[in-house]
Order: structure tokens, then sequence, then C-alpha cells
């Protein structure tokens, strides 16, 4: 029973996909293409772990038996250490954006579907397909970004010695 309620609620949201999308166009390998995007972007952005153990380990000196935290030492501003690991968020948005102009040229190819969109009531109906799906996966994309900040700020905020964080870290992301 379970199986078949989540077959049909994947069914569903692709239907849904399908209203969205130019007639012809698969949305079963845009919607793969952009869950393997979103994960590429997530594998670069995780260069931020790097940054951090570097930064981390220049908080400690190693006497030969164990580490030791410098007295007064401070750790790297988290907005440093971020630097630009979200950066492959921020160009598979921009690349999804692109995408609106092949929905278009999609409706100019083939069976020249461009006429028939123009004849219909709904005159909006062209640009509601073209730009729908690459504007909900520029959100998803940027939703996912944030989160995935959040997440690194989470560790920083964790893992770095407490009298070793410069106060207003949140602060700091914001300029």
């Amino acid at each position: 029973m379970q199986e078949i309620n989540n077959r049909s609620l994947k069914d569903r949201f692709m239907k849904f996909l399908d209203d969205f999308a130019p007639p012809g166009i698969g949305t079963d390998r845009e919607l793969s293409g952009f869950i393997g995007g979103l994960m590429g972007a997530w594998v670069l952005s995780l260069r931020f772990f790097k940054n951090y153990a570097e930064a981390r380990a220049l908080l400690y000196y190693d006497p030969g038996t164990k580490r030791v935290l410098i007295e007064g030492a401070v750790m790297t501003d988290f907005s440093i250490l971020l630097g630009d690991s979200l950066i492959s968020f921020k160009v598979f948005a921009v690349f999804f954006l692109s995408v609106v102009v092949w929905h278009y040229l999609c409706y100019r190819q083939g069976s020249k579907s461009i006429y028939l969109m123009k004849r219909l009531p709904n005159r909006w109906e062209i640009h509601k397909r073209a730009w729908t799906l690459p504007l909900l996966a520029v959100v998803v994309t940027l939703a996912a970004a944030f989160v995935v900040m959040l997440f690194y700020y989470w560790i920083y905020m964790v893992a770095t010695p407490k009298q070793c964080i410069a106060p207003g870290q949140w602060q700091n992301i914001w300029r």
C-alpha cells in the first residue's frame, strides 16, 4: 500500500512538472540533471571543511604529547573560511536561468508549437511554461545554498573552542 502511495505521489509530482514545461520536454531528464547539479554544487562546497581544519589547527601547538590550545588564539572569521565555497550554487542558479532560452527554442523546433501557443486564449501560457521550472530550480538552489551555509555555521560554532570565537560572526556573514 505504501509503495502505491509513493508511486502515485511521484506520478503527481511529475504531472505537476509536466504542466509547467514546454511540450515534448523530458521533465524527468531536467529533474535528474537538476538533482545531479545540486549534488555537484554541494560536493564542491565541501572545501569549507579544508579551510576550517587548517584554521582550527592554527589554534593549537603540539609540545610532543598532546595538542595544547594557544592562549589568546582567535579563530579565523566564519565568513573568511566560507569564502567561495558556495559559489558553485550561484553558478548553477545562473545556469538554470539560461535554460529559459532553451525552453523558448523548444517551441520553434520540430512541430513548431510556437504557433499553437500564440493562438491560445491565455497569451502568457508560453512564458509560464518557459520560466516556471527554471525559476523554481533557482529558488531551490539558493535555498539549498542557504541551508548548507547554516549547517557550516553550526559546525563552526560547535566545533571551535568558545574562547577562540570572535564576537559578531553572524553579522560578518552579511557584510
